[in-house]
Order: C-alpha cells, then structure tokens, then sequence
C-alpha cells in the first residue's frame, strides 16, 4: 500500500509539474503571438512608408523630367524665335529694306531678277540645280543632250 501511495503522489507531482509547463508554454506562446502580430503590423507600416517613399520620389523624377522638357522646349522655341528674328532683319524683329521687297510665297520672279539670270526649268527642279551646278543631263553642249 505505502509502495501505490508513493506511486500516485510521484504521478500526482509529475502531473503537477507538466501543467506548470503547460501553463508556462502557453503564455510563452501569447507573448510570441503578440510579438509576431506587433512585428508584422511594423513591417506592414514600413512597407506603405516604403511604398509612399518610392512613389513621391518617382513623382519628383517625372517632374524633374518634366521641367527638363520644358526646358528644352523654351530654348527650341526661342531659338525658333531667334531664327526668325535673323530671318526678319535685325534683332527687333523690323523687316529689312531687302525683306520687305521679298516676294510673296511661290513668286520667284523677284528672285530669279536678283540672281541675273531665268530658271532653265520651272520650280525646285531649277533650285537643286543652283546648289549642285548646272545639270549634265539634256543640258547644252552635254554629251548626251
């Protein structure tokens, strides 16, 4: 009997001591559960701050590419400007003498006066001859005209 008796008070301590251990593993695993639910709620919020962070500095890229078109569009323009300025005489933007007795477009009768001399052929034609010199083709004294 005092042999059962010391065998039930060993289990009854056994069982004691695993519900300590229970009781142990489970608030261990509460605080591991909070722990992990804190971490993921910071890394979540990090992410968005991440998130937020890329989106803003993309943006100050698209704008910083944007001004730098802008930039390159002003000085286009005011080069386009420059150039008709020159085109126009002086830098007023007042037509010279020359320019005012400029022919109207598709007139090229003043123009053909000023160079001394009658298109052989009409048109553009006339004009590529004047930057490439005279044609050799059905051109007089040509070999093959």
């Amino acid at each position: 009997v005092a042999r059962l008796r010391e065998g039930a008070r060993v289990d009854a301590d056994e069982r004691e001591e695993l519900a300590r251990n229970i009781e142990r593993l489970q608030a261990q695993l509460r605080r591991a559960l909070d722990e992990n639910g804190r971490l993921t709620d910071d890394l979540e919020k990090k992410q968005r701050l991440l998130a937020e962070l890329r989106g803003r500095e993309e943006e100050a890229a698209r704008e910083v590419r944007r001004a730098e078109d802008d930039a390159d569009r002003r000085r286009a323009l005011d080069d386009a400007r420059h150039l008709f300025r020159c085109m126009l005489g002086d830098e007023g933007g007042k037509p010279t003498k020359a320019h005012r007795a400029a022919p109207k477009a598709g007139d090229l009768s003043g123009f053909v006066r000023r160079l001394g001399r009658a298109p052989a052929t009409p048109g553009a034609a006339w004009l590529m001859e004047e930057h490439r010199g005279p044609s050799r083709l059905g051109a007089p004294g040509s070999a093959e005209g």
